[in-house]
């Protein structure tokens, strides 16, 4: 997948300070989004 540069170096940051693959870093990302919108219910008892 190619992301905008500014976005790319957003994931760069994100794996760096997680220690995760770039696929596990915009699953987290896209994740956090879809609940913070309201898209897909949170899971208190899920762990990341």
């Amino acid at each position: 997948m190619d992301l905008d540069d500014e976005i790319e170096r957003g994931v760069q940051m994100f794996m760096a300070e997680y220690g995760v693959s770039r696929d596990e870093a915009i699953k987290r990302i896209l994740r956090d989004w879809l609940i913070g919108g309201g898209y897909i219910p949170l899971d208190l008892d899920e762990k990341m």
